[in-house]
């Protein structure tokens, strides 16, 4: 996506989907974070990023199935 990886110091304070996810159905979990800005993020960004990380999206559904 030609974002860059961020490590976020004390992040396994927070609960959000994905650890429920991780939790109830013990597969892998990711979030992707996306956009420049505070967020809501203004409408007027949305085509990029999905520009930008469609491929991304394709293969996360792929590998997905294939779980």
């Amino acid at each position: 996506s030609g974002y860059t990886l961020e490590r976020i110091d004390n992040i396994g304070q927070f609960a959000g989907f994905k650890d429920w996810f991780i939790k109830k159905f013990t597969r892998p979990g990711y979030t992707v974070e996306v956009g420049k800005g505070t967020n809501p993020l203004p409408i007027s960004q949305f085509d990029k990023i999905y520009k930008d990380n469609l491929p991304l999206l394709l293969t996360a559904a792929n590998e997905a199935v294939n779980l």
